[in-house]
């Protein structure tokens, strides 16, 4: 295994969709206030990326990340229906968000960075699907680590 740092810019705003009574449509957070993205909002949106790109040799459990995060949110009020507008707490267009996350060692940063630009322009984060357009965004940079290394047997010095 081994780290891999990926930083995006928003483009449309990822949207929250916590179910709690009392922070309906927040966030979760941590004990810190940092916002918790559900670890399926990943796994799905890795899953698509990976199905559309027919990128070969990576699984989405190859990529698992942080679901924590330090970011600034707002409000959006996301047309619902005929109804009118639901208000959510969103991570706002131009944000920055670092991602920090573990991938297998056979993961390349070219790999990554295939799925997450994919990801990022066509998939989007959003917990209501991948057809409505939240959750888009560009990615500034991506930084993969080289993978551990086992400690050397004793007798191999």
């Amino acid at each position: 295994m081994k780290r891999a740092t990926i930083k995006i810019s928003v483009i449309t705003p990822i949207l929250a969709n916590y179910a709690g009574e009392e922070r309906r449509n927040s966030f979760s957070r941590d004990r810190d206030g940092r916002v918790v993205f559900q670890h399926t909002w990943w796994y799905t949106a890795i899953l698509a990326a990976i199905g559309q790109t027919r990128i070969r040799g990576i699984k989405p459990g190859d990529i698992s990340i942080s679901p924590v995060v330090e970011v600034e949110t707002d409000r959006y009020q996301r047309q619902y229906g005929d109804k009118g507008t639901r208000d959510h707490e969103c991570i706002p267009a131009r944000a920055p968000v670092t991602l920090e996350a573990v991938v297998s060692d056979h993961v390349t940063k070219s790999g990554l960075s295939t799925i997450f630009e994919h990801l990022g322009n066509f998939v989007g984060m959003s917990p209501f699907g991948h057809n409505l357009g939240y959750g888009r965004f560009n990615v500034d940079s991506i930084d993969v680590a080289e993978g551990d290394q086992p400690p050397p047997l004793p007798n191999e010095k």
